[in-house]
């Protein structure tokens, strides 16, 4: 199955190099990210794109997982 990735990319400022023995987890990101959205039963264009903020509807239930728990430990 062949998928097309489109990838934007953006202006490589001076790169720091990477301590890598001594890593933050959540404190290092990518200046990119992937993303695809799935439509109408199928996933479409995949891409590679700028870091940006993600739009999550309120009724995502990632949002809703400590409601969740709650309602199935009773």
């Amino acid at each position: 199955m062949s998928w097309p990735i489109t990838i934007h990319t953006t202006p490589s400022p001076s790169i720091q190099p990477i301590d890598w023995a001594n890593l933050p987890f959540g404190r290092l990101f990518s200046r990119h990210m992937a993303r695809a959205e799935y439509r109408e039963g199928r996933w479409q264009e995949a891409r590679i794109e700028p870091l940006g903020m993600l739009q999550l509807h309120p009724g995502t239930s990632a949002l809703h997982y400590g409601q969740a728990l709650f309602e199935g430990l009773k």
